[in-house]
């Protein structure tokens, strides 16, 4: 199933944010990091429900080694 950035959640909580028709040169550098960290904080389904957050650091987070 394809679906287009302006479908989805990404999308649609950055609209909520800042209205089609309203600039991104008023916001700030520090309102947009805001803005980011609360959509990359938010539960999602399609990641079984955690947080962009939580899966990126779950991925990443540094193996045990074993001898």
């Amino acid at each position: 199933m394809y679906m287009s950035f302006r479908d989805s959640l990404e999308f649609c909580m950055i609209r909520r944010v800042v209205p089609k028709g309203k600039s991104f040169d008023e916001l700030m550098q520090e309102d947009i990091d805001l803005m980011m960290d609360h959509i990359n904080s938010y539960r999602r389904k399609k990641l079984n429900g955690k947080s962009p957050y939580e899966a990126f650091c779950r991925h990443h987070q540094p193996h045990p080694k074993t001898f």
